[in-house]
């Protein structure tokens, strides 16, 4: 569910669709598709919340009806315009910083009762908000501005109870980007916090979940198979969740499924007119004529490279169940120049069937959607017998006829032609989550994570103002400047200044830091130094440190100081300068660090300067 009640009708004045009879033709999931979900409260957040402090030092606070900070342009609207499960899409028009946030939880509740739990929670929100605002009216005690049930941690408490009960089968992600042009987001889960904690053993068994999510405009489902997060979900402890759009632009999109789900199992008799999903293909004598074993130079069927080719541009998957070598098979495809278009091809000489339910355990869907196209007769007899669900189709004859089949129709929304593609990041995602399950330092260098560090700019005091003024946890000094602090300081010849920004094979995560420093002999002295926590956990500090100190053009620096003062909210500023063993400076608020001593190095991070 979505955090409806703090929408404001009054400054969202450019609705996104006002004829709610123009409903989009959208694909979405249906109830009957759908067995059971989990609780999710999905609300307003900003990546660098430090409430309440911010909403007097930062120049984006804008007050929404319970006084927190308003990072949407006009909250979560609910728009009827939209089909889903719930009967409405949630839509959204991201301001700067800010991201859905949600508690996790993977306790699965019928879908029935779940939506009424939603629906019973909503009429809570809305007659406590109703209440507080009308007493806060009277009495002008701010905490009546909150009123109402702790969803988050009602949500917190059932996760808690989940008991060894059944998990999702995946997290769906549904969306409707109005833009003409394509938007990416970023979906993440963690335990705890903060992306690294050091406190927290956990984070290192489970590193966090992300997955950068290509929208094109338009409708696109991308769901993500457990095996991707389980490390996240299976932990025994809280997990947070979030999506954000990648860089620092304006967004809107229509949210319309964002849950854990489990699928319905239907036992209802197999359909002989089903919508086929994936489609299973011989190879000798089918998707070329001949035997590869006997003749390496055959030749592929045109009609079966076009009938793929189709297949592909309809969001109809394809793969490779076939009695043969597979590393002469794979040659073969990777020469005609079709081999990216198979998933999980599976060569071996056993049953056909076999490699078919691997095929769809690999697809996570029903085998009930697949076709195998097969010239054997013995082989399509056996196929059907063990399974009887799939659709068995003779490889005599022109190919191309099973265009004009309407189980072979595709899907028809505009993001069909995609679908191959977000399998295959699917497949990168799995190999890196087995490759870094509990490896936390693995996780980031497959992260491929990199620092770009440049001389400050006119242009970029936008941004490294609201930096200034809103970043807390690592804020090193702890110092909050006003905007014309902030210039005289940018004014000050003689310090040094750098803005950070970041990116990784997620995406962009945009201007994420500022440091102020002055060199002095052998010694660096770091004066300011601020990091967007959303990149919290990756190491760019050290990679930044590491970077000044080997760009010095004199005297090799042995010495680096960092201007360092506790806050009620720095704490994660101290732990990053402990885990780099910096010292504390007998009367002085700094920290040092011998970089003799301490090496700084960060190999996993790549640093580019920026002229």
């Amino acid at each position: 569910m979505f955090e409806f009640d703090k929408y404001d009708r009054r400054a969202h004045r450019d609705l996104l669709i006002p004829n709610p009879h123009n409903s989009p033709d959208i694909a979405c999931v249906r109830r009957s598709e759908v067995a059971a979900m989990s609780m999710l409260f999905w609300g307003e957040h900003c990546i660098e919340c430090a409430a309440p402090q911010c909403y007097v030092t930062c120049d984006l606070y804008e007050p929404r009806s319970d006084g927190r900070c308003r990072r949407f342009d006009y909250g979560i609207r609910r728009n009827r315009a939209f089909p889903s499960l719930r009967g409405a899409g949630a839509e959204v028009t991201f301001k700067t910083w800010g991201r859905l946030k949600a508690n996790g939880n993977t306790r699965m509740e019928p879908l029935a009762k779940l939506l009424w739990k939603e629906r019973l929670t909503g009429w809570r929100l809305r007659v406590t908000g109703a209440a507080g605002r009308f007493l806060f009216n009277i009495t002008g005690n701010p905490r009546w501005k909150e009123a109402g049930p702790d969803v988050d941690n009602q949500v917190r408490r059932l996760h808690r109870r989940k008991a060894g009960g059944r998990g999702p089968d995946a997290f769906l992600m549904e969306v409707y980007n109005p833009s003409p042009q394509p938007v990416t987001v970023l979906l993440e889960m963690r335990v705890g916090e903060d992306l690294y904690d050091p406190a927290l053993d956990a984070a290192r068994v489970a590193p966090p979940f992300a997955a950068s999510v290509a929208l094109p405009s338009g409708y696109s489902g991308h769901p993500f198979d457990r095996s991707l997060f389980k490390a996240i979900t299976e932990s025994g402890l809280p997990f947070k969740m979030t999506v954000a759009p990648e860089g620092e632009d304006r967004v809107t999109l229509v949210f319309l499924t964002l849950d854990f789900i489990v699928y319905r199992e239907s036992k209802a008799p197999k359909s002989v007119d089903h919508r086929i999903k994936c489609v299973a293909f011989d190879l000798d004598d089918t998707l070329w004529d001949g035997v590869l074993l006997e003749d390496q130079e055959v030749r592929p069927r045109d009609d079966a490279v076009r009938l793929i080719e189709a297949l592909d541009r309809r969001g109809i998957l394809v793969s490779i169940a076939s009695k043969n070598d597979p590393d002469l098979a794979l040659a073969k495809l990777e020469d005609l120049n079709i081999a990216d278009y198979f998933l999980h091809p599976q060569f071996g000489w056993g049953p056909k069937s076999e490699s078919l339910e691997r095929i769809a355990a690999a697809l996570n869907i029903g085998l009930d959607t697949f076709a195998f196209v097969d010239d054997s007769g013995f082989e399509r007899d056996e196929v059907a017998r063990q399974l009887p669900g799939v659709a068995c189709v003779d490889a005599t004859g022109d190919l191309s006829r099973l265009l004009d089949d309407p189980r072979f129709r595709g899907g028809g929304s505009a993001d069909a032609g995609n679908r191959r593609s977000y399998y295959r990041d699917a497949i990168v995602r799995e190999r890196d989550r087995l490759d870094s399950e509990t490896d936390y330092m693995g996780f980031l260098a497959s992260s491929r994570i990199e620092l770009e560090i440049g001389p400050y700019r006119s242009e970029d005091f936008e941004r490294v103002a609201e930096l200034a003024q809103r970043t807390n946890q690592l804020n090193f000094s702890g110092t909050k400047y006003t905007r014309d602090d902030l210039r005289r300081v940018l004014a000050d010849d003689a310090l040094e200044t750098a803005v950070l920004r970041c990116s990784d094979r997620y995406g962009s995560y945009g201007t994420v830091g500022l440091v102020f420093f002055r060199r002095a002999a052998a010694e660096i002295r770091v004066e300011e130094f601020m990091l967007s926590c959303r990149v919290q956990g990756k190491f760019i500090e050290q990679a930044l440190f590491d970077h000044i100190t080997r760009a010095n053009t004199g005297e090799a620096v042995r010495r680096l100081w960092v201007n360092f003062h506790p806050t009620a909210r720095n704490a994660p500023a101290r732990q990053t300068l402990e885990r780099l063993h910096f010292r504390p400076v007998e009367g002085d608020v700094g920290r040092w660090l011998d970089v003799d001593e301490y090496p700084l190095t960060c190999e996993f991070i790549e640093t580019v300067t920026r002229p």
